[in-house]
């Protein structure tokens, strides 16, 4: 067993229970600690039957005598790795008594005092150590139920938050290592689907898995070990452990944006991966590849997306340097027009964290922040990397599977200078594109086109509950998608319920919505509900009733607040 966060206080003999680890209903049990290795390894007496970093249970046994209304336990032969806290089981124990004190090598004391008196009570002397979990870089997603499944960046563990009951617990483990970087996403059966960014590096191909909620299981779809069809492109480099957003289409299909300038789309329906369209622009004279290391989009009612990716592969070329001299001349096009302003440069004789002063074009050349420590004609010399700007905006189109350049170009005076990873997107209720470029001025995108009516929220009923309560029924009332992806630095997802009054007059008043009957999408026709409050400045009247989810509206429905 490797991967403890310490074995100081564990001991030989010792007695083991866990997932994966052969075990008794109680102890005593078979399993116990053969030797201990190392600060952070021990080996078992029998081998476990499952692969992952899960919480265990350690448990020493123990005789000692007790004493009624007494609080000291006495007459233990070895208190040795015995600490405070630790739970205390046995004839005369109160249920959940804990070690508070260990007072010598022969006693200790409890937090509740002993129910009677008597000598060599066995004693079960019991600790929980559960696996270390850092949700840094890390991806969240909400599911139906009230719960919220979140992913850990050093281990293959995933963990379940419940809403109501403000508790945290161990959900399953991912079959291909941690979610650090990942995105997620959620499919029509309320599941959720991840593309494993570091198994796919070290396999040189791209691999998946799902979450199933209901069985509380991950599970590979992957073509590279045959759990699935087709061919999922590597979506990530080595040096960019990134990768874009990833959302649900109209169609079903799964998008995902690439760290590396490529692209994947998903079939639910037939289990089958194939390559979606490279994203490339230009970039002075020549298109690059843009790349969504950490990148937002969002989908329009349309269906087309809309992506920001940036120039976070560099350009790979050539130079003169010269010892002492700021300047790198000689470099060839058309990389000499490409170079960026503020990009890192790196190379033989060019100090770590240099980067582009300025740029001369015209004279083939670049001055740097730092002078070179060498002299070298046509040095390998590397310019920009991961998260180098410009930004672009680009338009996804699936009915024909293409990315080009956003045509009408955003007008973002910012887009130029930014990386792609400041920016953020989200789906307004009017079916808006909204964008944040971390400064203080939003954009706003209105585009033409509309979702085919089959997609659209529905409205059926609405019933008056109490006071300004309501319960609205429908159907597909959290839309066909998230609305918004960004990955694992920032979650924007709109499947759920927005309720918005127009009044004859065009004056509109939003209802909070409570109780969502889940948060699936792509739902079709099966009916759900939504609990809405009308606020208190909303005046009695007629009203069109407009219910909007990830930017997709239902038609108005007549609603009648008295």
């Amino acid at each position: 067993m490797k991967g403890l966060l310490s074995t100081a206080f564990l001991r030989s003999g010792w007695y083991v229970l866990g997932p994966g680890i052969p075990e008794y209903p109680q102890v005593p049990h078979d399993t116990r600690i053969l030797s201990i290795d190392s600060i952070s390894q021990i080996h078992l007496n029998a081998n476990a039957t499952l692969t992952g970093t899960t919480q265990m249970r350690f448990a020493a046994l123990a005789y000692g005598n007790t004493t009624a209304k007494s609080s000291h336990i006495t007459g233990i032969q070895s208190t040795a790795g015995f600490q405070p806290g630790w739970y205390v089981f046995g004839t005369n124990i109160p249920f959940d008594a804990q070690i508070t004190a260990v007072n010598s090598p022969h006693e200790i004391t409890i937090s509740s005092p002993a129910t009677g008196s008597a000598k060599d009570v066995k004693l079960s002397i019991e600790v929980v150590v559960k696996p270390k979990a850092c949700m840094g870089d890390d991806v969240s997603i909400l599911l139906s139920g009230g719960r919220i499944l979140a992913g850990d960046i050093f281990s293959n563990t995933t963990y379940s938050y419940d809403i109501a009951t403000n508790l945290w617990s161990l959900a399953a483990y991912k079959v291909y290592g941690s979610s650090g970087e990942q995105t997620y996403v959620k499919l029509q059966d309320g599941s959720v689907l991840t593309y494993d960014i570091i198994k796919s590096i070290v396999a040189n191909e791209g691999y998946a898995e799902i979450y199933n909620p209901t069985t509380n299981l991950w599970s590979s779809a992957s073509p590279g070990d045959g759990t699935a069809h087709g061919t999922l492109p590597l979506l990530t480099i080595r040096n960019i452990e990134e990768i874009g957003p990833a959302l649900r289409l109209l169609d079903g299909r799964i998008f995902l944006i690439g760290g590396n300038g490529f692209t994947a789309l998903y079939n639910p329906a037939t289990n089958t991966w194939s390559a979606g369209p490279s994203v490339r622009a230009r970039l002075g004279p020549s298109p690059i590849f843009y790349v969504a290391d950490d990148a937002p989009a969002a989908i329009l009612p349309s269906g087309h997306v809309i992506f920001a990716s940036d120039a976070g592969l560099g350009i790979a070329s050539t130079g003169t340097i010269e010892v002492g001299s700021p300047v790198v001349s000689d470099i060839p096009l058309p990389a000499a027009d490409q170079v960026q302003k503020g990009w890192v440069v790196s190379g033989s004789g060019i100090p770590n964290g240099t980067t582009i002063k300025s740029v001369s074009a015209a004279a083939r050349s670049v001055t740097l922040t730092a002078n070179v420590t060498a002299t070298a004609t046509d040095e390998a010399i590397s310019f920009g990397g991961p998260y180098s700007n410009p930004t672009v905006l680009f338009d996804f189109d699936p009915s024909t599977d293409k990315v080009a350049p956003l045509s009408p170009a955003s007008p973002d005076p910012t887009l130029p200078y930014f990386s792609a990873y400041v920016y953020r997107m989200l789906m307004l209720p009017t079916g808006q594109l909204q964008m944040d470029d971390s400064t203080n001025q939003l954009w706003i995108c209105t585009s033409s086109g509309a979702a085919p009516s089959r997609y659209l929220p529905k409205v059926t009923a609405v019933a008056h509950v109490s006071g300004d309560e309501y319960k609205l029924t429908g159907t597909q009332i959290n839309g066909q998608s998230a609305g918004a992806s960004y990955g694992d630095d920032a979650q924007m997802d709109e499947n759920y319920p927005i309720i918005r009054l127009v009044s004859s007059t065009q004056k509109v008043y939003y209802a909070r919505t409570t109780h969502w009957s889940s948060t699936d999408v792509g739902t079709g026709s099966a009916p759900q509900t939504v609990d809405f409050a009308i606020s208190h400045d909303t005046p009695p009247g007629a009203y069109s009733l407009i219910l909007s989810a990830a930017g997709l509206q239902s038609a108005p429905f007549t609603f009648h607040l008295q």
